[in-house]
């Protein structure tokens, strides 16, 4: 799921990206993923019977 915006933007703005994460993490450096943490805060939030009554 994301911002309808980025499908604007050039598909190869990633690419250098994603080879640094890709570097990084052969490197054992740890890596947040904001775009799943993303993802799991929706889940969250459309489970009603998740949430503090």
């Amino acid at each position: 799921m994301y911002a309808k915006r980025m499908d604007d933007l050039p598909p190869y703005l990633f690419t250098p990206i994603d080879a640094i994460k890709a570097q990084k993490h052969a490197e054992g450096v740890d890596i947040i993923d904001l775009e799943e943490t993303y993802e799991n805060l929706v889940t969250a939030a459309i489970h009603p019977s998740w949430h503090r009554k």
